[in-house]
């Protein structure tokens, strides 16, 4: 939509040297001249900059403007599981008779042979494989291609604002309790166990060191999980078996919460690497959103089901076994975050 497409150009202008409030920016969707006018998909940028006057100035003393234009297509960037470790083997696992199925791209970043491995009767079926170092096993659809290194795609996501703590007592759902949660700072672990039942109210949950436990039901629309930057394994994320979990994230203008739209998970990047969160043991989930989770270790195990699935995982590695499920990707609440906008110069 234009909100998506207006924030993603003025991204990319300020990269390349827009400055705001000196320079008029004007972005047009779709362009309304040259060969791309009426074109939906693309994008046309006008930049006026006021600038001295040299040689002309003896003739109109003063300022002049100087203008600059490009057009552009947009897509999105179609990459559900996204890995960044730049060295380990097994940046992206698939083993123990997991079947990931996705309607999508797979991407790893390590420099290893074994960037991407498969095996123990596992399969992995996706739109494209790639990864910088190599991949490893038997069945992997298509064929992997090598790629240069991938810049994070959400290296520009910052924390959103939050101080103290509004809750600072253990919360438990627990022996078919229901409770209705609301958007603040947590500071100690929020737990659903033995049939129990959390509703998260729209908005922002800040987990300060606070573990989310889930065993039993969890249900939320337009919410979005802060974990704090953290130095141990007391703030990870753990789904459990026979849990259901219905969580999206926010869409494209009504993202006020402090995170960009489509964003339904993300741990401070300055975070300890090495924290695993765990989603296993027979769940139902349907996760709409992103998970972006980059130190961490982010782990499908033992009967989980994630079909369908709207999400984008990226971690520092991710790993899929035991009989876990992964499949029928939809990646159009994804592409309401800025950063998942891919752009093509035309013009």
């Amino acid at each position: 939509n234009l909100s998506t497409l207006t924030q993603a150009a003025t991204e990319y202008a300020t990269e390349n040297g827009y400055k705001s409030g000196q320079d008029t920016l004007t972005i047009n969707s779709p362009p309304v001249n040259g060969p791309y006018a009426g074109v939906a998909n693309a994008v046309e940028v006008i930049l006026d900059r006021p600038v001295p006057s040299f040689l002309s100035s003896i003739i109109h003393p003063g300022q002049t403007t100087v203008t600059g234009r490009a057009v552009a297509t947009a897509g999105t960037k179609d990459a559900c599981i996204w890995a960044l470790n730049p060295t380990e083997a097994g940046a992206i696992t698939v083993t123990g008779g997991a079947q990931v199925n996705v309607a999508c791209g797979i991407m790893a970043n390590s420099s290893s042979a074994s960037a991407i491995t498969q095996n123990g009767g596992s399969c992995i079926n996706a739109t494209y494989i790639t990864s910088v170092g190599g991949a490893s096993g038997g069945c992997i659809y298509p064929d992997p291609t090598s790629t240069d290194k991938v810049k994070d795609p959400f290296v520009t996501v910052t924390a959103p604002p939050w101080s103290g703590c509004d809750y600072n007592s253990q919360i438990k759902a627990n022996n078919n309790q229901t409770i209705d949660l609301w958007p603040g700072v947590y500071c100690n672990k929020i737990t659903v166990q033995n049939g129990g039942t959390i509703n998260f109210n729209p908005g922002l949950y800040v987990l300060n060191g606070a573990a989310l436990t889930i065993h039993g039901t969890a249900t939320g629309a337009g919410v979005q999980f802060y974990l704090t930057q953290n130095t141990g394994q007391n703030d990870n994320i753990t789904v459990n078996a026979g849990s259901t979990v219905n969580l999206s994230a926010p869409g494209s203008g009504d993202e006020t919460y402090g995170l960009p739209a489509g964003m339904l998970m993300y741990q401070d990047r300055n975070s300890t690497a090495g924290i695993t969160h765990t989603f296993n043991g027979q769940a139902s989930m349907t996760l709409s959103g992103i998970l972006y989770l980059p130190t961490a270790d982010i782990q499908f195990a033992g009967g989980v089901a994630a079909d369908p699935t709207s999400a984008a995982i990226v971690g520092d590695t991710v790993t899929f076994t035991g009989s876990s499920a992964f499949g029928d990707y939809d990646g159009s609440p994804v592409a309401a975050n800025p950063q998942m906008v891919e752009v093509t110069l035309v013009e």
